[in-house]
């Protein structure tokens, strides 16, 4: 916790040494994220994360892509502490610094179907299909493959809506063409 604080009252200075305690702060916070049970607890963290990304990135010490990295973490957090006006409201956010960035598409979506926004998350879903997902250099999937996958993850947990199955059966039929 000292550390996070020192980090955090550092943040708005230019200089390289706040460069270097991001950097730690950031490993810091995905071993933090590792190590927490609870997706409250998990979306807290995130969420303070987040405001100290969201200052580096006014003080240009980090990039809008490091930001919205840490929307995406924040955002699936969300969706698995049941906040899923807030999952849709930090993937927006995301979305405004790096529009392209389409790992906070997907949660986006899902955000939406478990808000029963139906139309909004199945335009979507289809409108990436077959698009290439990357969630960093070395991590690359196909849209439908990433969708699927935090599908299987979020039934895992118990939340799950009708529309998750309609996804499949466009996905399958694809497929199929």
């Amino acid at each position: 916790v000292d550390f996070l604080q020192r980090v955090e009252k550092r943040s708005n200075q230019p200089a390289r040494s706040s460069r270097s305690l991001l950097k730690q702060y950031q490993k810091l916070m995905w071993a933090l994220y590792a190590a927490t049970p609870s997706y409250e607890e998990k979306l807290r963290l995130a969420m303070r994360h987040l405001a100290v990304f969201r200052e580096a990135g006014k003080a240009g010490l980090v990039s809008d892509y490091d930001v919205s990295e840490v929307n995406l973490s924040a955002s699936w957090y969300a969706l698995f502490a049941g906040e899923y006006a807030e999952a849709e409201r930090l993937s927006l956010a995301g979305k405004a610094r790096t529009p392209g960035y389409l790992p906070l598409d997907t949660n986006l979506a899902h955000a939406m179907a478990l808000q029963g926004k139906n139309r909004a998350a199945m335009q979507l879903y289809m409108s990436h299909y077959g698009v290439t997902v990357e969630h960093s250099q070395n991590d690359r999937d196909v849209w439908e493959s990433v969708v699927l996958r935090d599908f299987n993850d979020l039934e895992a947990a118990g939340i799950t809506v009708p529309l998750f199955d309609d996804i499949r059966q466009f996905f399958a039929l694809q497929e199929s063409d």
